[in-house]
């Protein structure tokens, strides 16, 4: 069913007292996780025993008058989006990709993701393979600075690959 979350969903070993091994599965099988909170909707934390995320066939949307981020992975592993949906007005960070996730993989296909940012990356030597999906800047900031991709200063030795979809960037 489709559920609404005041907090953000965290698998983190220390803070929810479970630890997840290795990998982590989140199938929305086609429904809407509606997040009220401000934080993070869906994160996974540097300190979590899970190297790799997938989450497939969810429509997340951020409904609150600022939501932070919509995804943040905050390990080195794996992140995949399969038919993901993320939106909201106000989201400054649709998918974040922090430092602590160097050495990543990133796979995004057949998605949706939209924020001020879409897609925000702070890991260096990362792999992020982008296929038959569209990355959009809603910004909706009067603030510079907002843009679908932002490759920050210590994403040295990124790559960012895009095939079929588009990037939007509104200003």
């Amino acid at each position: 069913n489709d559920i609404t979350l005041g907090e953000k969903l965290t698998r983190n070993g220390e803070a929810a007292g479970l630890t997840i091994a290795q990998e982590f599965i989140i199938d929305g099988n086609g429904h809407t996780l509606t997040y009220t909170g401000s934080d993070r909707a869906i994160t996974v934390e540097n300190t979590s025993e899970c190297t790799k995320l997938t989450v497939r066939n969810l429509n997340l949307v951020c409904s609150a008058s600022y939501c932070q981020r919509g995804i943040n992975f905050n390990t080195a592993g794996c992140l995949v989006l399969d038919n993901v949906k993320v939106s909201g007005k106000n989201i400054t960070y649709a998918v974040n990709l922090p430092s602590s996730s160097n050495n990543s993989e990133v796979t995004i296909n057949n998605s949706n993701v939209s924020g001020n940012i879409a897609l925000n990356v702070w890991g260096s030597n990362m792999l992020i393979n982008v296929k038959n999906s569209v990355l959009t800047s809603v910004d909706n900031s009067t603030a510079e600075n907002y843009a679908a991709i932002v490759l920050n200063s210590p994403a040295e030795g990124t790559t960012v690959n895009l095939e079929g979809g588009k990037v939007v960037a509104y200003d």
